[in-house]
């Protein structure tokens, strides 16, 4: 009776270590898993994309170049009006998906080009803008309609399309025509290689 109770002793105590030992592999399994899925998932931040914080306390941004980064909380960049600035989050940073990048630049569009005449940026079209058709994400493109038939491309990863203004009257009075003389006289002052032709493009002839 006793060699059997130290025979299942003996058994139990390998049995343990056997299990101590498989405990160990598991969790280094487990670590290794985890850190090789991490290094997968951070992300790979490039010029000309979309990027936000995890946090969401600060609107889409893209960078022209990029100074410093770091995926959990600070990038020095250059924003697309060429001034360096850093941004620093609690969260991390991460890339924007299309309808976050949507919702910031609609209303900016909307403001600036909606009952302008504008130049699309695909293509030679000057028409006035009316209202919103879609943004496409793969392209950066965003788009809006002007005769309800061919929408018009008014923004092109990170280029706004351009403003085409109302041409001015000729002067009728003497002292229009006074004045009409005078800014061509300051047109030649600071703009001396610059002729009359294009002075008088700005006007309905």
């Amino acid at each position: 009776m006793m060699i059997l109770t130290k025979l299942i002793f003996k058994t139990m105590e390998k049995t343990f270590e056997n299990m101590d030992k498989l405990k160990s592999e598991l969790f280094e399994a487990i670590d290794k898993i985890c850190k090789d899925y991490e290094t997968k998932q951070e992300p790979e931040f490039k010029v000309g994309q979309w990027v936000i914080g995890n946090n969401d306390k600060t609107k889409p941004f893209k960078p022209s170049r990029i100074i410093n980064l770091s995926k959990y909380g600070l990038m020095r960049y250059d924003d697309l009006s060429g001034e360096i600035k850093e941004i620093a989050w609690q969260g991390f940073i991460r890339h924007c998906i299309p309808q976050e990048i949507e919702s910031h630049l609609k209303p900016i569009c909307d403001e600036k080009y909606i009952g302008n005449k504008v130049r699309c940026l695909l293509g030679k079209d000057i028409k006035p803008i009316r209202y919103f058709h879609s943004y496409a994400g793969g392209e950066d493109r965003l788009w809006y309609y002007s005769d309800n038939v061919h929408p018009m491309c008014l923004y092109e990863q990170g280029t706004f399309a351009e403003i085409i203004p109302d041409k001015k009257k000729l002067p009728e009075t003497e002292d229009e025509f006074k004045e009409f003389l005078n800014e061509y006289d300051i047109m030649k002052d600071v703009f001396p290689s610059r002729g009359a032709d294009f002075f008088l493009g700005q006007y309905d002839i």
